[in-house]
Parts: structure tokens; sequence; C-alpha cells
């Protein structure tokens, strides 16, 4: 999983918050964002790269917490685990030690994740701070398409686009390298809204 995807996948869950409607303004699906501290999903990873005839698929599950930060857990082909919090991120293949970077190491890192990470709370004058947005209701779904106005985003991403209907179904990344990118969501579930012994145990240090 590339950094580009992974921060990919940052965004996607400020979107990935559960409701009974699919909204049908942009207010609408920023109060269903906020109402859930803790989000398990599984997922699927399509990655079509330039030159290749068959797309890179990946999957795995993910832990999302507001208090904690997002666990990140790929299976298949090779096992490989990311965390990220305010204050760093780690990374560990399996069998292998784990790898750190901290906020004081590589400050732009962590300026971008900041970034990503508040959009979390649903802080919609962030967003539209960094990206020009298009909300597009229908009676079952909505799309929201995000397009960076600025660097570092814009040298990353070309385009975002999320779906969903009750909730978050897929995020598809076009970046700057003519790459795309497909992540599908599936098995959500919000409860317990408490993690358990064994998910804190995940984030610990």
């Amino acid at each position: 999983m590339t950094g580009r995807v992974f921060l990919g996948v940052l965004i996607a869950f400020w979107a990935a918050g559960y409701c009974l409607a699919s909204p049908q303004t942009l207010p609408q699906l920023q109060q269903q964002l906020t109402r859930e501290p803790t989000l398990r999903a599984t997922f699927v990873q399509l990655k079509q790269v330039t030159g290749l005839a068959q797309p890179l698929r990946s999957s795995g599950e993910l832990l999302f917490s507001r208090q904690h930060g997002l666990w990140w857990h790929q299976t298949q082909p090779f096992e490989l685990t990311l965390i990220l919090d305010e204050s760093r991120l780690r990374q560990q293949l399996a069998g292998q030690p784990a790898e750190e970077i901290r906020a004081a190491d590589n400050p732009q890192l962590f300026e971008f994740s900041h970034l990503l990470l508040s959009l979390f709370a649903a802080d919609q004058a962030v967003l539209q701070q960094h990206f020009s947005l298009v909300f597009s209701p229908e009676v079952e779904r909505w799309r929201l398409t995000l397009t960076p106005r600025q660097a570092p985003l814009n040298q990353v991403f070309d385009q975002l686009a999320l779906e969903g209907a009750q909730e978050l179904r897929q995020l598809q990344i076009r970046d700057r390298q003519g790459d795309e990118t497909l992540l599908e969501f599936s098995a959500i579930q919000h409860l317990p809204r408490e993690l358990s012994d064994v998910e804190q145990q995940r984030f610990a240090r």
C-alpha cells in the first residue's frame, strides 16, 4: 500500500459515517459523519498501474477510532499492518521489525496527515480550503468528488471520488502519475462503540 493510497483512505473515512438514509446535501452528509466513534470494515483494493495489463489486488481489514487513530491490516497478497495517529506512522511487514516515523522526524508528512485526520471531524472549512467539492446526491446514493486546490495535495492526487448510500461503499483515487486505485469497503460495523482489549492493544505504543 503506497503512501498516497493510505492518505486517500484517510480522506475516505472522513466520509465513512453511518446514516439511515442517503444524505441530500453536504451539511446532511457532515452531520452523519460524527455520529459514530468507531468503525470496522473489510476492504478490497484494486490498483491499476500504468504499463501493467492487470490491476494489483490486495485485501484485508481496518479499524478506525476517533480517539486512537487508524489501524489498517492487509492480509493478501502479503501481511502488512499500518497504524496512524496524531504523532506517528507505524508500518510492519509480517515477520519483520516495525518501522515508525514520528512527527518530529518528518514534519511535512505529519502536516499532511493532520490535515487529513481533521477531516474525520467533518471540518467543512478545512475541506473547502484544500479541495474543490462537487456533491452529487441521488435518492439512494451519493457521490462526493474532491479536487485538490494546492500543494502538497495536488502534487499527489489528481482527483478523489467517494460513493456511498447508508455507508461509504467505494473510493476511487486518480493520482498525478496516471495510476488509478479503487477501494471497496464492506462488512461495515460501528458496534460496539468502545474498543475491546484486543483492539486497544493494536494501538499500544
